[in-house]
C-alpha cells in the first residue's frame, strides 16, 4: 500500500477539493485528517517496541485490508448518522481518513504490488522480493517530499507531519468502539488505535528518520550478518535516493498487471492512480453528505463497493497474489 507520508498528503489533497462548507468545517482538524488517512495502518505498529502482547492487533491490521470493507463503512456511516455525531468534527474526520485511506490503497494498491512483488518468509523462491515492497513506497514518500518541501527527504520530520496523538473524544470512541464490535467482534477497538497511533509516531522517530544516514549504514549491516528469511532493515530509513523515478513511478506508462489476474491491466501511472483515487474520495465524500446531512437516497454499495485494499477486488472472494513483475 502507498506509505504514510503519502497517506498523509493525500488525504490533505482530498480536503483541498471538498467543498467550502466541509473544509471550513474540517478546518481545525487537518492534522487528524492526516491521522487518520493511514487507515488501520498504525494498527500494525501497536506495543511493537514493547513487552506487552500486540501479536493480535497487529495481525487484525491485515484482516481489516482483506476483509468486509463495505459493510466497516456501511456500520460507521449510519452509526454517525442515526445517533447525530454528523456535527462532530472529530468524528467525521475519523470517517473521511477512513475513506481517503482505502480509496487510495484499492486504486494504487495493486500497482504497487505488482512492481513490488510479495516476500513470504520461508519460501525461497520470494526471498528476491525481500524488502521491495516497502523500498518502493518509501521512495514514493521522498519523491513527493522533494515535490512539496523545500527539504531534503531524510531530513523530513513524518512523526511530527503525519500524527494527532490527542486523547480520543468519549463520543469518538463510543462510534469506533460500536463500529468493530458490530463488524469485527473487537470490544473496546478505540483503546487499541489509540495507542497503536502514538506507537507508530515512536517508531518513525525512533527508526525512520534518519537525518545524518547512520541510521541507514547501520541496518544495512545487520543485513549483511541476518539470514535471507528475516524482513531487510534498511527499508526503514527514510535516507535513499530514487535512482529510476519513470521506472518507480511509471512515468512511460508501460503496461502492467493486478497481482491477482492479468487479464485485468493498465498503462496508469502512480500519479494517474493518485489523481483517480482523489477525484473518488472528494465524489464519495459530497455523497455520502448528501446521504447524512440531506438525508438523500443513496445506495452506499455503489458509493463505497466492498474492495479489498490489497488488490483492488471484491473482498468477500478470495483472490491469490500471483502476477508481478519480475
Amino acid at each position: 500500500m502507498p506509505s504514510t507520508i503519502t497517506h498523509a498528503y493525500f488525504a490533505l489533497d482530498v480536503y483541498e477539493r471538498l467543498d467550502l462548507d466541509t473544509k471550513t468545517f474540517l478546518y481545525s482538524e487537518k492534522q487528524w485528517l492526516k491521522t487518520t488517512g493511514q487507515g488501520m495502518d498504525p494498527t500494525f505498529f501497536y506495543h511493537l517496541l514493547s513487552i506487552k502482547p500486540g501479536k493480535k492487533v497487529r495481525d487484525f491490521g491485515l484482516f481489516f485490508h482483506r476483509h468486509k470493507s463495505f459493510l466497516f463503512f456501511e456500520t460507521l456511516i449510519n452509526y454517525i448518522k442515526y445517533n447525530g455525531y454528523q456535527d462532530n468534527p472529530e468524528i467525521m474526520t475519523f470517517l473521511y481518513g477512513q475513506l481517503c485511506h482505502y480509496m487510495l490503497d484499492r486504486t494504487a494498491h495493486p500497482y504497487i504490488i505488482y512492481i513490488s512483488g510479495q516476500f513470504i518468509r520461508g519460501d525461497r523462491s520470494t526471498y528476491k522480493y525481500n524488502h521491495v515492497h516497502g523500498e518502493n513506497e518509501s521512495l514514493i514518500d521522498n519523491y513527493l517530499v522533494s515535490l512539496r518541501e523545500n527539504i531534503k527527504p531524510w531530513e523530513f520530520r513524518a512523526d511530527q507531519f503525519c500524527f494527532d496523538t490527542h486523547d480520543f473524544s468519549d463520543e469518538l470512541k463510543e462510534v469506533i468502539d460500536f463500529t468493530y464490535k458490530e463488524v469485527f467482534k473487537i470490544p473496546n477497538f478505540s483503546k487499541y488505535y489509540e495507542q497503536s497511533i502514538r506507537d507508530m509516531k515512536r517508531f518513525y522517530r525512533i527508526f525512520r528518520y534518519d537525518k545524518h544516514g547512520f541510521k541507514i549504514t547501520f541496518y544495512k549491516f545487520v543485513d549483511l550478518v541476518c539470514p535471507k528469511i528475516l524482513l531487510r532493515k534498511k527499508v526503514l530509513s527514510y535516507h535513499m535516493k530514487i535512482k529510476n523515478k519513470e521506472e518507480l513511478l511509471n512515468l512511460n506508462h508501460e503496461r502492467w498487471y493486478n497481482p491477482t489476474d492479468k487479464r485485468i491491466h493498465s498503462t496508469e501511472s502512480f500519479i494517474d492512480l493518485y489523481l483517480r483515487a482523489m477525484t473518488e474520495a472528494v465524489k464519495a465524500i459530497g455523497q455520502i453528505n448528501d446521504y447524512i446531512y440531506k438525508d438523500k437516497k443513496t445506495d452506499l454499495r455503489k458509493v463505497i463497493k466492498n474492495y479489498s485494499y490489497e488488490s483492488g477486488r471484491d473482498c468477500s472472494k478470495k483472490y491469490e497474489l500471483k502476477h508481478f513483475k519480475f
